[in-house]
């Protein structure tokens, strides 16, 4: 990802809408569209989705848009960030094997030993219904209570899944699964046709405007995550990364020892 990518991306987020961003551009909107999708296909997920007219962040894009990496370009314009998009399992295995030097994940589950991990941002972990699904009369659910509902899950890379899967083991049954794929709003899109329901990390605004959908609490089960970044333990970072790194620590003050 360069600088150029960045503004761009940048600017949607803040207009809402790629008409107004590529007037504030200076640029045409299939170009602007052309480096937005590029961007997203560099991180193997979306980034922005559209609710009623206005194009909002997905939980991936809040967290590049939010989460340092757009202050962190600004002040170090001169260093490039390569982006990639897995799941917490995945990411682990990736920074572990040296391939890549920072991660983010999910977290529980505990991070190994072998990782230097960094809170990022707090979030919980909530259901997805249809408008039509009789759970939408309550403001919140316990996990028996969906027993008998079809699940829409990310494959078993994603903590997401891990988690789920555990909590409705916890309150005794195995969930039923309708289709495992491979994004979030995808999900959203299914579980606003009727046919099943989700659990979602977090980013909980993505859903609320949409007249399909409900969102409910989780009365039970282990719901809290926090997003981390993590490094191998005692490994070479190149100075790029050390900057990052640094640049983190200070944006996520009071950071224990063990967590630094």
């Amino acid at each position: 990802m360069d600088i150029q990518q960045l503004i761009y991306f940048v600017t949607v987020a803040k207009t809402g809408t790629y008409v107004a961003a590529s007037r504030q551009l200076y640029i045409s909107q299939p170009a602007l569209s052309k480096s937005i999708k590029k961007l997203e296909n560099e991180f193997g997920t979306h980034l922005f989705v559209q609710v009623d007219k206005k194009i909002v962040l997905t939980d991936t894009g809040k967290i590049l848009f939010d989460g340092l990496i757009a202050d962190f370009s600004v002040e170090y314009p001169d260093i490039t960030i390569d982006l990639c998009g897995h799941g917490s399992k995945h990411v682990k295995e990736l920074v572990s094997g040296g391939k890549i030097e920072i991660g983010a994940c999910i977290q529980p589950p505990e991070v190994e030993d072998s990782f230097c991990a960094t809170p990022l941002m707090h979030d919980k972990y909530f259901l997805l219904v249809s408008k039509d699904n009789p759970l939408t009369e309550r403001t919140s659910v316990r996990y028996r209570d969906l027993q008998d509902e079809l699940f829409y899950m990310l494959n078993n890379e994603y903590t997401m899944t891990q988690i789920t899967k555990a909590n409705c083991h916890k309150a005794g049954f195995d969930p039923i699964i309708k289709l495992i794929v491979n994004r979030t709003d995808i999900m959203g899109d299914l579980v606003a046709k009727g046919q099943g329901v989700a659990v979602i990390a977090g980013g909980r605004w993505r859903f609320e405007n949409n007249p399909d959908l409900k969102t409910l609490d989780l009365e039970d089960g282990d719901n809290d995550f926090d997003i981390v970044m993590i490094t191998k333990k005692d490994a070479y970072l190149s100075y790029p990364a050390k900057y990052f790194r640094d640049f983190c620590k200070k944006r996520c003050p009071g950071l224990s020892c063990g967590l630094s």
